[in-house]
């Protein structure tokens, strides 16, 4: 891709799937405060910077370091005065020990290697480690997409699963058994549930703008696939949103653990 091009990418994402993934943001905070309530605070996979934001607004001292350059730009002009970086997960350039706090909001679940990412966010920390993912099982926003698939006869991805020995249970029990692998103490994980209100055009962005599983499945799609796609998402919208906005009630896992 351009740089033109990751940039429209980020723009849809933050307005879409990053509101999504901003319902964690303050449970996240909320549970690492417990353990340690201010201090430096490293966001790993920082994204569009909200949590990042949230955090100072807080009083922690911040860093944001993500992967994607246009992220990284992004949150740059969204967030003015907080400093973010590129870096990718297994191997960041801090330290060990370099900050109080490390947070990774829904970062562990894209990582090729889940446990290598943990093991890295425990070695930065000196305090406390939280990470959140989305849990296995159905979901309102699963049976859109799915629905949207089936309606439109399209091909499904296949091959999106991590191999055996370095997947996990997507489950507060799993979560937390990485973390305590990764040589965290007192460990504790559960689940948040909010309710993500947008409007049917901007969450159709992400899939346009070809974000998550569901917009590469529409990628990979041929035009008359494409269209049937969006005609079925245009029907399915109709119905779930006769008021323009759509309620689609979703679930994270947090988990939270001490360095040692």
């Amino acid at each position: 891709m351009k740089a033109g091009e990751w940039a429209d990418t980020a723009e849809a994402y933050a307005d879409s799937f990053g509101r999504l993934c901003a319902g964690a943001i303050a449970p996240m905070l909320d549970a690492v405060a417990r353990r340690v309530p201010a201090g430096s605070l490293l966001d790993a996979g920082s994204g569009t910077g909200d949590l990042a934001e949230a955090a100072r607004d807080r009083g922690y001292d911040v860093t944001g370091v993500d992967a994607a350059p246009s992220m990284v730009a992004l949150a740059s002009v969204r967030h003015p005065g907080l400093t973010f970086s590129i870096g990718e997960l297994p191997s960041l350039a801090f330290a060990d020990a370099s900050f109080d706090v490390v947070t990774a909001n829904f970062v562990v679940n894209h990582v090729a290697d889940p446990r290598s990412a943990v093991r890295e966010l425990a070695r930065l920390s000196s305090g406390a480690v939280g990470v959140s993912i989305w849990p296995s099982g159905p979901s309102a926003m699963g049976e859109l997409w799915n629905g949207v698939i089936c309606d439109a006869d399209a091909v499904p991805l296949t091959g999106q699963r991590l191999a055996p020995e370095l997947d996990y249970e997507r489950s507060p029990v799993g979560l937390a058994g990485i973390l305590a692998e990764a040589g965290l103490s007192h460990v504790r994980a559960g689940s948040v549930s909010w309710s993500f209100d947008i409007s049917p055009t901007d969450l159709w962005g992400a899939v346009e703008g070809g974000i998550a599983t569901i917009g590469l499945t529409y990628a990979a799609q041929d035009v008359d696939r494409r269209d049937a796609m969006r005609a079925a998402y245009g029907r399915r919208t109709a119905d779930l949103a006769p008021e323009g906005i759509l309620h689609l009630p979703s679930t994270a896992i947090i988990a939270v653990g001490t360095a040692r």
